[in-house]
């Protein structure tokens, strides 16, 4: 019987590329079917679906990227996002035997025809976000890849951050007080990634290794999650 695939998304294998990753809490994550205390809050979903159809009428009307976007070149269009779907984008990948999967935020069409992978972060760009630039270099060169083996023409990834204007100033402008309650601005900061779709294929390789281990590897040296992993344990036991 031949065998089954591993199923692993572009933000999972991202956690490959951090220097200091534990394998044991990727090897439990792997074989986890789902894990608890993983709560997504419900408005950032919210924001993010808002956050592209602002952009996407703003192409539709006027045929062109809104100034502060701009940065990215010259945007005329976005692919449908039927085709962003974990159910279509996907790929699998022979020589690991990986099915490499995950859903973009967008792909935005260039006026030479090459098309742009961006994902859209609601938060401000802080030293922190820094720290998580080898998971998200990953994550978008993952969708990048999948979307080559598609046939895209994807020649650039970008994050977005769609930074919160809540200083003193924007909260006295009248312009944001409604009758119904009140406007929040975002301010758009670009921050274009390298695109190196090489960086992926060794990746998948790794997290097949790591999964076919018939045992969890042992954690790094100060992990919390694997602390609160053996404290859960041994509460329950």
């Amino acid at each position: 019987m031949a065998e089954a695939p591993l199923r692993i998304s572009a933000k999972s294998l991202g956690a490959l590329a951090v220097p200091d990753f534990c394998p044991r809490c990727l090897w439990i994550q792997l074989h986890a079917e789902r894990l608890p205390f993983q709560i997504f809050p419900g408005i950032f979903s919210s924001i993010d679906s808002y956050t592209k159809k602002v952009i996407h009428h703003l192409l539709d009307a006027h045929g062109q990227a809104p100034a502060w976007l701009a940065g990215l070149g010259e945007l005329r269009g976005y692919r449908d996002q039927a085709d962003l779907h974990h159910s279509r984008f996907r790929f699998l990948d022979g020589a690991s035997n990986v099915l490499l999967t995950g859903m973009p935020d967008d792909v935005l069409r260039l006026a030479n025809g090459d098309e742009l992978l961006v994902d859209y972060k609601t938060s401000r760009y802080t030293s922190a976000q820094d720290g998580m630039m080898p998971v998200y270099r990953t994550q978008l060169n993952g969708y990048a890849f999948i979307a080559r083996q598609l046939g895209w023409p994807v020649n650039g990834v970008a994050l977005v951050y769609f930074e919160p204007a809540t200083g003193e100033e924007p909260a006295g402008d009248p312009l944001n007080h409604k009758p119904d309650g009140f406007a929040l601005g975002f301010a758009a900061r670009l921050v274009p990634l390298e695109l190196d779709l090489g960086s992926i294929p060794p990746l998948l390789l790794a997290a097949r290794r790591l999964y076919d281990l018939p045992a969890p590897p042992a954690g790094v040296d100060g992990c919390k999650d694997c602390a609160a992993v053996d404290e859960i344990a041994a509460f329950v036991t």
